[in-house]
Order: C-alpha cells, then structure tokens, then sequence
C-alpha cells in the first residue's frame, strides 16, 4: 500500500498566549492492513473454522472484530491475492483477545503457494499464553523466521489441541515496514483519547461527520490517524465515559495535519451532557491562523483558560465552521494531561 509522503513535520505548541514553532522531516508508514472491521481487498476469506468478521460484541478499534472458534486444526485463513515480500513487510502485527476464558492453544503459520513456511505457537508470541478480558498486542519479526525466497502469500491461525476451544478474538492485523514507523510515544501523565487506536472504553465514537478512525495514509506515530471531513457543524465527536475536570486535566493536546489541501475551518467543542461549554475556532490555535497542508501541527489547550462551568466536561468535537463540505483533515495522539 503506497503511503503519501509527509513533506515536513510543523510542532507548534499553543498555549492560549504564545507559540513555540520547530520543522523536522517525517515520512508515513508503509502499511499494509490484512483487517480492519473487515478484511482488505488485498485479502480473501478461505478459513475453514467456525468464525465471524463482524462480530461486534468485543471490539479493538472500530466496529467489528474477528471472532474464531478454534476446533482442532481448522483454521482462520487469510489469503493474499499476490505474494507479500519480507522485504518490503518485515513484521506481522495484531491484537488477540482470550474472551472470557483466555489460555487459547494456537499456532501462527505462514504459508506460501497453499504450504506451510513458518509458524510459532502464540504461547511462544505472548509469555503466558492470551490473556483473558484483554486485548494483547503481538508483532512477530517476519525476517527472523528466514522464508524461502522471503515471500509469503497467506496467513493461517489454527488450533492445536484435539477438540473445541473457547472462542477468541482477532483485531487489526497489518503487515508493515517497522523502520518506516513512527513509535507512539506514551501519555506518562494523563489520558490518552487517541494513538494509533481510540481508547475504549474511556472514549466512545459517536462522529457524525464522515470519518475513518483507522486510516493509515497521513501518520503522526504509530499505523493509524484519525481522518474527518468537515461537513458544516458535523464533525468528530468522542465522547467520555464519565466526566472530565480541569482541575484533574490542565491540558488538552493533539496533532493535526490538513491533508494535501490545508486551510480548512474548524471549530473545536468541550461538552458536558451534550451541551456545548466551550469553543475555539482553529484560527486561535494555530500559529498562523491557518491549517497547514502536508504537515502535523501540535496543538496544545489550557483548558483552565476556558473556564468551564464547575470545570467539568465529557465531549471534544471537532467540526466545520463553513456551510459546505471541506476537504478532509487528519488528527493524532490526542491526550488530557494532567498539571505538574
């Protein structure tokens, strides 16, 4: 999957009174994803195990995961029209999630031309076998498994005891180039609201706008962003769990990047019950009064500066403020963080 080329990386850090400003260069990722709510046209289904690809119950990221219940050795099988090339896609990437009982026996095999090349057992993958009630992220080194001719073309996860299992649960797997991404770096000192993933269950989606909180052409860090287009006041709504307080949460920060157009007019919105408590218009927040094109700006929100009443809030919209539809703008680590 080609990547657009992220010309320069902008920091500008806004405090409601002043602005810092560095350039440093930055490239996307190159990634290909396998499934994500469903499975990419690069891929078939010709799994054999009993399985949905919508399953919606236990969810990563987005609406849907995969649910599998192992059997033997039948399998969940993904096929790629075309052989992948460790070269190019040096690891395999994805979340796994044990359900309610977890310690699922299974094995990993990739396979080229219908046969096995390699395989690990997930006990090998996760110390302590799949957790229960949990997603667990595992990255398998596709250059240490040495492939013949280092080509691939298929992805199998299959059971390896002789009857049924508990069902398990599969989430975003992506083959990808890891010198080519960025790592996240983590909240040490607050909430994280987006990187790479949403944070659920702190935060839930309920975006009006159209948006795709999985995209993988315009990256901060990580494999994904979060992408939008700006129609009128509909725009990108995640929403808390239970509320917020400034007193807890001093800043409000994130990324933005305008796509290959920039200039777009935004509003951005704290809301508490659904009622709106406070805006700013993306012309105070940014350095120059204007969204850049191809490059990721910081944003940083006093949100004491604001004050909320009783300083309480469980919504961020982020939405037009023109009567049309505008091109689509792209977010990423979004955190609250905390005061020093």
């Amino acid at each position: 999957m080609m990547k657009k080329s992220m010309i320069s990386l902008l920091t500008a850090s806004v405090l409601l009174g002043g602005a810092a400003t560095a350039t440093a260069t930055a490239a996307g990722p190159d990634v290909l994803m396998v499934y994500d709510d469903s499975v990419r046209p690069d891929f078939y289904n010709f799994s054999w195990a009993q399985h949905s690809l919508t399953q919606h119950q236990i969810v990563h990221s987005g609406r849907a995961a995969i649910e599998m219940v192992p059997n033997r050795d039948n399998g969940l099988y993904l096929y790629k029209d075309r052989v992948a090339f460790v070269s190019q896609y040096d690891t395999l990437q994805l979340w796994v999630h044990g359900g309610a009982t977890g310690g699922q026996a299974l094995d990993l095999v990739l396979q080229a031309g219908g046969m096995p090349v390699a395989a690990k057992s997930f006990a090998e993958l996760i110390p302590g076998g799949i957790p229960a009630n949990a997603w667990t992220k595992v990255e398998l080194d596709l250059a240490a498994l040495e492939l013949p001719n280092g080509i691939f073309d298929g992805l199998l996860i299959r059971g390896t005891t002789d009857g049924e299992q508990a069902a398990v649960y599969f989430d975003d797997i992506a083959l990808l180039n890891k010198a080519s991404v960025t790592p996240v770096e983590a909240v040490a000192n607050g909430l994280t609201v987006y990187d790479d993933y949403l944070n659920r269950p702190d935060f839930v989606n309920y975006s009006l706008a159209e948006h795709d909180v999985n995209q993988t052409g315009y990256v901060h860090t990580g494999i994904h962003a979060l992408q939008m287009t700006p129609n009128r006041d509909l725009g990108l709504y995640l929403y808390k769990d239970r509320v917020a307080s400034t007193a807890e949460y001093r800043t409000l920060r994130f990324w933005i990047n305008g796509g290959a157009d920039g200039g777009q007019q935004l509003k951005l919105v704290l809301l508490a019950g659904g009622v709106p408590v406070a805006d700013k218009q993306f012309a105070e927040l940014l350095p120059t009064g204007s969204l850049a094109a191809d490059s990721w700006t910081k944003v940083e929100l006093n949100l004491a500066d604001l004050h909320l009443p009783n300083g309480l809030f469980d919504g961020i919209l982020i939405a037009g403020t023109t009567d049309g539809v505008q091109p689509a703008v792209y977010l990423d680590d979004m955190a609250l963080l905390r005061g020093e």
